[in-house]
């Protein structure tokens, strides 16, 4: 087990962003006619989440190890998940048919990230002060 996966996760994160602000700023035009605008339904949502990660892991460094694993073993089901679905399945049903009609991936994905920061500080502050997780 990871001894402080929020250090793991913040190092993942800023690695992943710098990778795609990198590679999203080549020209890869034929690529996204090719597989149907990639960098918008792909690359522009990974780096939102990439934001809303650097975000969460740099707040989660304020408290203890404790804290920080018990929010790892509920965010990596119930936050992070979501993320890649998003992501992943989205884009192939971007033609309507739904009651509610949303841009695109990129707004999904930045509403969820909203959803993911404030359950991440509603869950952190109910850990610290209601269950008195990690106090000496």
């Amino acid at each position: 087990m990871l001894k402080k996966p929020v250090l793991t996760l913040l190092s993942i994160s800023v690695a992943t962003l710098v990778l795609l602000l990198f590679r999203s700023a080549a020209d890869i035009e034929w690529l996204d006619s090719m597989l149907f605008s990639y960098r918008n339904s792909v690359i522009e949502p990974l780096e939102f989440v990439s934001i809303f990660l650097i975000a969460t892991t740099i707040y989660l460094l304020l408290f203890n190890q404790t804290i920080q694993q018990s929010w790892w073993r509920w965010a990596r089901f119930v936050q992070i998940v979501p993320f890649a679905l998003i992501i992943l399945l989205l884009p192939m049903y971007q033609n309507g048919g739904g009651f509610i009609n949303f841009g695109g991936t990129t707004e999904l994905v930045i509403l969820w990230g909203v959803v993911f920061v404030i359950t991440t500080l509603v869950y952190t502050l109910w850990q610290r002060f209601w269950l008195k997780a990690g106090v000496i």
